[in-house]
């Protein structure tokens, strides 16, 4: 009965609401929809507060009721919240399978905010398998979306992941932009967890800077934001930056007792990382003291990776290396540091930016500065082993592999191949450059005005780096490039003539090494030199140089050739007649020149007790012994083609906006917001002008001499440059030790109303030289940012980059009279034929002998760095020619001489035949 009264109230309710069985059907459903959100909420605050196997639970429930309503979209989040319970159980294969399904679920149901968060975890999750550049690609795609969408949290967690992955790149500066941008967020929008998590990474930046008290600061504060909101795992977290602090400012004990906190705190919880973090960084506490505790501590933390699957990366066995070695026991530390560097290797060949490769290498530079150490430890207690050679072949491997790998790279010509819509960008990022850079050194631009457009030029300069990396990473030709490897002992020695030596430094933070290679000879050891005593020395030294204090600087000049030089010479062969020099960190600063040998009496010299190591040496300088063999084989490309002699640039007409900088009490605030230089003065250059009229004396018909307007950015842009054999700039040199990238050349702006004046060094690599030298007749252009393993990042760098396999450049400032005649004398040598090298040298002792000891600051900043060996043949006009005006006017009056003989004598004999008659 009831069934009967039952149907026909279903059959009229179906008449009359057609779709009531959907409304129905879905508002059964509503409860499980309802249900995904609420267990994906729990999960969210399970790993919140720590419980993280809770968290994968209540995810798991959160897609399984996903699933029973059939919503597609509630499926996908319910897949990335599974993919995050994986991922803070540190399972990052799991966590990855989970991110992509979600991602590939979000596009089908066109969930764009949730396609930018997957697409978010991807890239965050990649970083962890050691695939930065694929994370850099996918966080860049994630911030677009969250813009288009003015998702405001999700542009936070993007440039704060974009950091992230930027520091453990060793791009620190590049790493604190995203940082700033995203904290200037997360305080906007009262972002607790944002803010917290910002002043941690905020905090571990200035620890890399050396700034540890502000770092604490920033921790603590990040401290009690979590406890505030009961984060126990991020609590942890902040606990162990407030650890690296104390100990930074010798804290000891009190660091120990911050570390551990988060041990227990995440021992509490069941956080694989935070355990194995908190018992590395115990252990290193008792290293020194007491190494079989500390080694204690890091096999615990070796079973806590094991028991959480967690993979082992080079900082393990850099652990492990480290306590062997102070247990005396080099062979298994050696065995774990080759592992270490292995590992780093496999990480770096998979980026494709040189720069990031460059400074990923340079941030653990010091694995292989330890291997060194240990090995050249063993040789010495072992010294037929060939512990040195290996030592040898560890620094090679460590110096300068992005620049021989950028050097190499350039040789592809690939700029056909790009396409109209690559052209057109990478177009527009360098006038959107160009015009931030005007607008920035406008006299009135306020100090905050100055900020936002500092702002924008780093994020156009970082899009600018990320093209130039996508061309890279997508172009067969770029993939198919096989790099050379480091050279070993022998085929470093082979690429030596009898005459020369290759004496090569590395500082490490307690030891300096110095290696010497000849053709036949090798020998290592370790100097007695101090690390920080030598870099202070160093800087004393060229500050008195530069300053021509003649009572100082030869005191000190002594004593760094006895820490250098001395030591090493009793083992080089007498018939050694040059030098080429591999510096380390400050030594790039160092004219090994002016370095003041002793002990050889000669009465009638300036100094009886010391000369010059210039008149013993021809001396030039290699950022590798691989990277110079590199620099030679493209010398020898270039001796193949035909060109001219000269293009020189001097004294360019300085726009009004440069010359503003010159009045009198107005700081050079605007430039030195991208230039470092504190002395900065941007003035005309007159006596540059003399100097390329001077040189080009030396050069053929068809060489191309332009000053003043015609002296600009764009001429050098647009121009062939490979049609040159020597490319010569006599201008203003502008160094940026943050940014090496923004280190230019002060040229004429051209009427090109894109074009600001400022050839920078990102602009020079995009140049197509055939030069076999450069000049770079400036103030500075051999300094620059040093950057360990690479060496000096700056203007000659980016010359390499660009085809030429020799620069010369100069270390400090010169006034442009004194540059002009070291010019004109080398010029004149490298007209007579003799070697780049043999050039510089000779015009360096011409100067020497001519008097003054006083030109020593004149000629003692300008170093020759790379191929020093070959000539560079150029067809000056002859003598006579030279002096044209002289030549005519001495042939006329000899003519006139000799026709006024020929009549006199003429009327003799006439006048004899008449008297004869």
């Amino acid at each position: 009965m009831g069934e009967r009264k039952i149907k026909p109230i279903k059959h009229e309710v179906r008449q009359r609401y057609p779709y009531c069985g959907l409304l129905l059907f879905v508002l059964c459903l509503l409860p499980c929809v309802a249900q995904s959100q609420d267990f994906r909420h729990r999960s969210r605050e399970a790993i919140d507060h720590g419980d993280l196997q809770e968290g994968l639970r209540w995810a798991e429930k959160a897609l399984s009721a996903a699933r029973q309503t059939g919503d597609r979209q509630q499926e996908a989040w319910a897949l990335d919240q599974i993919g995050n319970a994986y991922f803070s159980l540190s399972d990052w294969a799991r966590a990855l399978e989970y991110f992509q399904a979600a991602l590939t679920m979000m596009r089908e149901v066109n969930d764009r905010f949730g396609e930018a968060t997957a697409i978010k975890d991807v890239a965050i999750t990649l970083k962890y398998f050691g695939q930065f550049d694929e994370a850099a690609e996918l966080l860049h795609q994630a911030l677009d979306i969250f813009r288009e969408l003015d998702e405001s949290n999700g542009v936070m967690s993007a440039l704060d992941n974009l950091g992230l992955l930027y520091m453990s790149l060793g791009a620190h500066r590049l790493a604190l932009n995203f940082y700033e941008r995203a904290f200037e967020i997360a305080k906007k929008n009262q972002n607790a967890e944002g803010i917290y998590a910002l002043l941690i990474r905020i905090g571990y930046f200035r620890l890399e800077l050396g700034d540890p008290r502000r770092a604490l600061e920033d921790f603590r504060h990040a401290l009690v934001i979590t406890e505030d909101l009961n984060r126990p795992l991020d609590q942890a977290w902040a606990l162990m930056g407030i650890s690296n602090a104390l100990d930074q400012l010798g804290q000891v004990a009190a660091a120990i007792e911050a570390c551990q906190r988060a041990l227990n705190l995440s021992r509490q919880y069941g956080d694989g990382p935070g355990i194995g973090s908190a018992l590395l960084r115990l252990g290193y506490f008792h290293l020194d003291d007491d190494p079989a505790v500390a080694l204690n501590y890091f096999q615990h933390a070796l079973s806590v990776y094991e028991q959480y699957n967690l993979p082992l990366n080079w900082g393990m066995d850099i652990t492990l290396a480290r306590v062997y070695r102070r247990q005396g026991d080099p062979d298994r530390a050696i065995e774990h540091y080759q592992r270490a560097i292995d590992r780093v290797e496999s990480v770096r060949r998979q980026l494709s930016s040189e720069q990031h490769r460059a400074t990923f290498l340079g941030q653990h530079q010091r694995v292989y500065q330890e291997l060194v150490e240990t090995l050249m430890e063993r040789y010495e207690r072992i010294p037929g082993a060939g512990d040195d050679i290996r030592a040898f072949a560890t620094f090679e491997r460590a110096k300068a592999r992005a620049m021989i790998e950028a050097i190499v790279a350039a040789r592809l010509d690939i700029e056909h191949e790009l396409g109209p819509e690559l052209r057109q960008s990478e177009r527009q990022l360098n006038v959107r450059i160009a015009e931030l850079q005007r607008r920035l050194v406008q006299p009135s631009v306020t100090r905050e005005e100055r900020h936002q457009i500092l702002q924008h030029l780093s994020q156009t300069e970082e899009e600018f780096d990320r093209l130039i990396t996508e061309i890279k990473r997508h172009n067969p030709h770029y993939a198919a490039l096989r790099y050379p490897e480091p050279l070993s002992l022998e085929q470093a020695q082979a690429r030596l003539d009898e005459r020369t030596a290759l004496l090569a430094y590395m500082i490490t933070d307690k030891q300096v090494f110095a290696f010497l290679l000849t053709d036949r000879a090798f020998h290592a050891e370790q100097l007695a030199a101090a690390p920080k005593v030598l870099v202070a020395r160093v800087q004393n030294y060229t500050d008195l140089i530069a300053q021509d204090d003649r009572a100082g600087w030869p005191i000190i000049g002594r004593r760094l050739y006895a820490d250098l030089v001395a030591p090493l010479r009793r083992h080089l062969p007498p018939n050694v007649h040059r030098l080429i020099i591999v510096p380390d960190g400050i030594l790039h600063y160092l004219p090994f020149e002016t370095l003041l040998v002793a002990n050889r009496p000669r009465p009638a010299a300036r100094d009886p007790q010391s000369h010059f190591l210039l008149e013993d040496f021809i001396i030039s300088y290699a950022p590798s012994a691989t990277a110079l063999a590199e620099l030679s084989a493209s010398q020898a490309r270039l001796t193949e083609i035909e060109r001219e002699d000269l293009l020189a640039l001097a004294n360019p007409q300085l726009n009004t906006v440069m010359l503003a900088q010159r009045i009198p009490g107005r700081p050079a605030e605007t430039l030195r917001s991208l230039y470092d230089d504190e002395g900065l003065q941007i003035t005309p250059l007159p006596f540059s002008a003399a100097e390329v009229k001077a040189i080009a004396r030396y050069a053929g018909s068809g060489s191309q001499i332009y000053t003043g307007r015609e002296a600009s950015e764009h001429r050098i842009k647009t121009d062939r440059l490979n049609r040159f054999r020597v490319t010569h700039f006599a201008t203003h040199g502008l160094i940026s030790q943050r940014m090496s990238a923004r280190s230019a050349l002060v040229l004429a702006p051209g009427d090109e109303a894109h074009e600001d004046g400022f050839l920078q060094a990102r602009e020079i690599y995009r140049l197509k030289l055939a030069s076999d030298l450069v000049v770079l007749s400036a103030c500075q252009t051999a300094r620059g940012r040093i950057l360990a393993g690479e060496g000096v990042q700056g203007l000659a760098q980016a010359f390499f980059y660009a085809g030429t396999p020799s620069v010369v450049a100069s270390l400090w400032n010169v006034n442009d009279k004194g540059t002009a005649v070291v010019m004109e004398a080398f010029y004149r040598h490298l007209a007579e034929g003799t070697s780049k090298a043999e050039a510089l040298r000779a015009a360096k002792l011409e100067l020497l002998r001519e008097g003054s000891i006083s030109t020593l600051r004149c000629w003692a900043p300008f170093i020759l760095i790379g191929e020093a060996d070959q000539p560079v043949p150029l067809h000056g006009r002859p003598g006579w020619l030279e002096h044209g005006g002289w030549f005519v006017a001495i042939t006329l009056t000899l003519i006139g001489l000799l026709v006024r003989f020929t009549r006199r004598k003429r009327s003799a004999v006439n006048a004899a035949k008449r008297r004869s008659g």
